[in-house]
């Protein structure tokens, strides 16, 4: 099978208590963790506007875990990113 490429994205994920992002962190409730995600085009054509949506409001299942954003979204030139504390989905919430 041949394939054109595809978009990959990664998540990484740095906390409290391991130093260096990698698949898996461990913080506390009040202790911080940043995350980051890249998206990676192998096609051999354009991307445009890819929407991503992530809901870190259940880590591993735990709706119990508190999320707050607690610095800067820093993003490549060009992009969008919407923060929002109650959506479901990319396209709701406020």
């Amino acid at each position: 099978m041949i394939s054109d490429g595809g978009l990959i994205l990664s998540k990484s994920v740095e906390g409290a208590v391991n130093t260096g992002f990698s698949d898996q962190a461990t913080t506390s409730n009040g202790e911080n963790a940043t995350w980051k995600l890249l998206l990676n085009n192998t096609l051999s054509t354009q991307v445009v506007s890819p929407v991503i949506f992530d809901d870190i409001s259940k880590l591993n299942g735990n709706s119990d875990f508190i999320t707050k954003l607690t610095g800067p979204i820093e993003v490549s030139k060009g992009a969008v990113v919407e923060y929002s504390k109650d959506a479901t989905s990319s396209n709701n919430g406020s």
